[in-house]
Order: structure tokens, then sequence, then C-alpha cells
């Protein structure tokens, strides 16, 4: 059965795609059959991580929303694209970039459902070990019915007032939805804080467990979304705390 993981956060720059991206290739080093969708439509970017910035004429996810094409159509066995390859298999179902489909997700012209009815079918058609649902940043309908049909809910934050407080409105909602599993994630904590107190204080004030504290990776900024930080620093504390975070996950 596919364990089907959404990884959000509340406000937009927390690293939520790189830590997906850096995730599912670790997934499929493991040889799992990975999954991962891009469901960020007005600023998709989980493509550029593999060096693709022009997808063609591949079907992308918004063509599956406006009901051109299956979900399965847009899923592209991305394992070519690594160096090295990884011992499993991962596919992506990329977001356009395109003009014109930004405009039409803003013009709200698909179904809110769509996305969460077709993840069951795409992990059996694809046979998926692991499915990771990268989701826009904040709150919409389309949000709340991903994370209410995912395992897994991993939320990221930064070790930020304004983090904590809109961290605060997702867990009350997640719950709401019956969330099964909620982890948290503090991103780009200072080097001169200590991550594990920071976790401490973290999992205490939500009241809920906090798989790991990521401390601000200079290796990781410079490579941006132009990269893979666990395949050019394979060695790094951040690549090492990911793999940890991966274990603990599935």
């Amino acid at each position: 059965m596919t364990i089907t993981i959404a990884i959000h956060s509340f406000r937009r720059g927390t690293g939520k795609s790189t830590i997906a991206a850096n995730m599912a290739v670790l997934l499929a080093d493991s040889g799992m059959r990975v999954g991962l969708i891009d469901t960020s439509l007005q600023s998709p970017s989980l493509h550029m991580f593999f060096g693709r910035f022009d997808l063609g004429r591949n079907p992308t996810l918004n063509d599956y929303l406006a009901g051109r094409c299956e979900l399965g159509m847009a899923a592209i066995n991305i394992s070519r694209w690594l160096n090295p390859p990884p011992v499993g298999t991962l596919f992506l179902v990329p977001a356009s970039g395109e003009a014109d489909k930004i405009l039409e997700s803003l013009r709200g012209s698909y179904h809110a459902e769509a996305l969460s009815e077709g993840l069951g079918a795409l992990s059996n058609d694809l046979d998926l070990d692991v499915l990771l649902v990268d989701t826009p940043a904040g709150l919409n309908e389309e949000t709340l019915l991903t994370i209410a049909a995912a395992d897994r809910l991993l939320l990221l934050l930064r070790p930020d007032h304004q983090d904590y407080q809109g961290t605060g409105v997702v867990i009350e909602l997640a719950h709401r939805l019956g969330s099964p599993k909620l982890l948290l994630l503090v991103n780009e904590v200072p080097v001169s804080f200590d991550t594990g107190e920071v976790a401490m204080r973290v999992a205490t004030g939500f009241g809920q467990p906090v798989i790991a504290a990521l401390p601000h990776s200079e290796e990781l900024q410079m490579i941006g979304s132009g990269g893979l930080l666990v395949r050019r620093h394979p060695n790094s504390l951040s690549t090492s705390i990911l793999r940890q975070i991966v274990a603990e996950l599935v």
C-alpha cells in the first residue's frame, strides 16, 4: 500500500520544495518506487531541482486538473535525470510554468476535489511505495483536501513568530480533518542556535513531535533550486539529517 505524505508550510520561503525534492531522491535511493507531485500551480519549481527548465509538450498536473488527461499521463520517470541514478524509481508530476496555464489556475477553473481523487489512481497505476505531495504554502480548499487524504503530514516552519502563529492554525485544521500522523520540521535554524533546544521548544509549544531541526546550510543556499543537495553534497550534515527524516517517515 502506498504511503502518501503531504509536505506543507503556512508561509512561503520555508524550503518546502527543496526538502520535498531531496527527500524524494533519498527514498528512491533506498530502492522504493516514489512519486513526487508539484501542486504549487502559481509558482511551480520542482522540475528545476532536476535540471529541467522547459517541460516541452509533456502533460502536467494542470492538464489533469483541466480534464485534458489522466494524472498518470503527466507522470515522468525522472530516474535517468539523476546522477548517479537511484536504485529505485522516481516519478515526477510537474506543474506547468506556462503563463496561460498559470492564469487558468488563477481563474479557479479547476475542481478542488480532482487532485485528492486522482492520488489513489496514480499510486495504483505506478505501483508506488511512497507518494510525496508538495503543497502550495498557505491554505486553500485543494490543500485541505490533500491533507485530509494523506497518511502523513510533514509541516515545515522556521524559528520565526509569524511561522509559529500560522503553523498553529494549520495544526488545528489538520486535527479537524483527521490527519492521522502530523510531524513538524523546523528548517533554517540559525547556526548560533542549539537545534536540539529549538526542536524541544517547538514540540512543547505545539504539543506535536518534531522530526528534526535543520540548521541553516550555506551549501543548500548556494544550490537553491538549481540542483539537489543529496547529490552534490552527499556527506553533508543536512543530507545526513534528511536521511534520518526519511527513515522515520516511512
